[in-house]
């Protein structure tokens, strides 16, 4: 007996949230760790989301060390500006024509024809947020991503490099920019430590496999390698832990490079309206079929630039 609409759309509904709405995030292990709980932030509505950005150091306000009865200067200063991001939106379909359900004999082969459709929705759509977390900003609608946060030259949040120069990321080339040298262990500490400041320090690193398999030769003399038990608890099994932090493979990363991110200022933003949120249409107006839409809303935000380095011109095959 083949399936009722209701048994179908329950059927397929229990297929989406088990495999997209919670494995779209843990497909990408960058994802995986900012989609945690305390990682992920909320927002409710705004016309764009505002973040605030301290922009205070000695040279910014108006105290300073004093003697005796000496005069206080008491001027007012505002240490804080907001960068401002735009909501981005990413959907997925998976469409069904009854015909084709129809001719699947049985139960057993509908729900593995749904199935199928529900497993192409879901690595589509964690293609498309793949390609957003790196995105420079050239792709219409899509995450402002890694690469746009660290441009040395582009306006992010609304806030141009020439109004606030300290605030870029710090970005560690070659001896020669642009030629490519070999992956040492100073090159690395040098690269984390110019985007550490106190207790902020990168948490967790982003590569290409031919860059992690530089930083595992580099390695293999010491023997002494540990892997990321939080990562592995979220599906993604043998991720390197190294000076600290895990080192996530990603094959949509820059070449040729490696990024070092401090989730406290580098963060995913949802709408908990749209935050993978399922809709289904069981008639269709303009076809003979059921639909059912995946949505999200949200944005990859950084609200501190300076916290965040990358190494590049590194050598690997």
């Amino acid at each position: 007996m083949a399936l009722q609409t209701s048994q179908l759309t329950a059927t397929t509904n229990k297929l989406i949230d088990k495999k997209v709405v919670d494995g779209v995030f843990k497909s990408n292990g960058a994802y995986a760790l900012l989609s945690q709980p305390g990682k992920m932030k909320m927002r409710d509505g705004g016309v764009k989301l505002s973040f605030p950005i301290s922009t205070a150091s000695e040279d910014d306000t108006t105290g300073g060390w004093y003697a005796g009865s000496a005069g206080l200067d008491g001027s007012e200063y505002d240490p804080i500006t907001d960068s401002q991001h735009d909501w981005k939106f990413i959907y997925e379909h998976v469409t069904i024509p009854w015909d084709m359900l129809l001719k699947a004999s049985g139960p057993a082969n509908q729900v593995g024809l749904l199935a199928s459709r529900v497993d192409i929705a879901f690595k589509a759509m964690a293609h498309r947020m793949g390609t957003g977390l790196h995105n420079d900003g050239t792709t219409a609608d899509a995450f402002i991503g890694l690469d746009a946060i660290m441009s040395t030259s582009s306006t992010y949040g609304g806030i141009a490099v020439a109004d606030f120069a300290e605030w870029i990321a710090a970005i560690l080339q070659g001896d020669t920019p642009g030629t490519n040298q070999a992956l040492t262990l100073a090159r690395i500490q040098q690269a984390m430590g110019s985007a550490t400041e106190g207790q902020d320090k990168p948490d967790f690193a982003i590569l290409r496999q031919n860059v992690f398999n530089e930083l595992w030769e580099l390695l293999q003399p010491h023997q002494r390698l540990s892997h990321d038990e939080n990562l592995s608890g979220l599906g993604h099994s043998g991720v390197l832990k190294f000076n600290g932090i895990p080192w996530i493979v990603d094959s949509k990363h820059k070449a040729n490079a490696i990024s070092f991110l401090n989730s406290d200022y580098f963060f995913l933003v949802a709408h908990p309206k749209k935050n993978m949120k399922r809709e289904s249409f069981n008639t269709l107006e303009s076809a003979d079929a059921f639909r059912t839409r995946i949505t999200f809303g949200g944005a990859l935000v950084c609200s501190n630039r300076r916290f965040q380095g990358r190494l590049e011109d590194i050598t690997a095959s």
